[in-house]
């Protein structure tokens, strides 16, 4: 397995010195699939590959999630992943209205919620699964708690 695969390397992951990922590194990677599969150590490499690849997954995900200058072609992902936290983060601080375990969401484009189609300006309650896909997807956003009273 080449030293660069996967995403530039378990040894440059292991040290916080990540490379931005690229079309290079995934052409690499599948060079290296066609080079032993099919083939008498084809299993052997993609349980390697499939364990390496989680571990770089693991350190990239923790130590580029909240890198706002990232520029690989994976920065998308860390960009999504920082929305999460930020609309999770609200959700458990108490910031964010919910009914019950849901959370409300108001809605930006039509979705279909059950056996009906919400329109935009609507506020629903959704699970919060949900409705972080929902604002994912660019249909929703959060309602947050206005009748925070700061003092003063």
């Amino acid at each position: 397995m080449s030293e660069r695969v996967p995403a530039g390397g378990v040894f440059r992951a292991a040290s916080m010195m990540h490379e931005s990922l690229n079309l290079e590194h995934l052409n690499e990677a599948k060079s290296l699939l066609y080079t032993y599969c099919p083939g008498p150590f084809c299993r052997e490499f993609l349980d390697r590959l499939a364990e390496a690849s989680r571990l770089v997954a693991k350190a990239r995900l923790s130590d580029l999630s909240f890198d706002e200058n990232y520029m690989g072609i994976d920065g998308g992902l860390f960009k999504a992943i920082r929305r999460i936290l930020e609309v999770y983060s609200d959700y458990i601080s108490g910031m964010a209205v919910t009914f019950g375990e849901d959370m409300a969401v108001r809605v930006a484009s039509p979705f279909a919620l059950g056996n009906t189609v919400v329109e935009p300006g609507e506020i629903v309650p959704v699970p919060l699964d949900r409705g972080i896909g929902l604002i994912l997807a660019g249909l929703a956003e959060p309602v947050r708690e206005t009748a925070i009273k700061l003092p003063g």
